[in-house]
């Protein structure tokens, strides 16, 4: 196993994100498909880090896990997603004014 990989246990402490969790993210696509060894656990790189810490302060922040994919799936592609994020944010804004309203 390469140093550069770890465990999901140990990504779950680095990221205060459980395990079912992550499971279920890859099950939704929102991480990609874990390598896997000849044991079957599931190794992941420091990207994962990374992108469940990105997705942890874009729920902190209100989006939905499929905004969150959304901008993800962008950013996969090689495109900024800030256009998008300003839209959603806008869209945001708009649905808390009708609200007071």
């Amino acid at each position: 196993m390469s140093n550069n990989l770890i465990f999901i246990g140990d990504l779950a402490k680095r990221t205060g994100v459980n395990p079912k969790t992550i499971r279920y993210y890859e099950e939704i696509n929102l991480l990609p498909k874990p390598k896997r060894e000849r044991n079957n656990y599931r190794f992941y790189s420091h990207d994962t880090v990374t992108r469940l810490n990105f997705i942890k302060k874009a729920q902190s922040l209100g989006f939905t896990l499929k905004e969150i994919k959304e901008i993800l799936a962008l950013r996969d592609r090689g495109f900024k997603p800030c256009t998008h994020v300003r839209g959603l944010f806008r869209q945001r804004v708009i649905n808390l004014e009708q609200k007071l309203a």
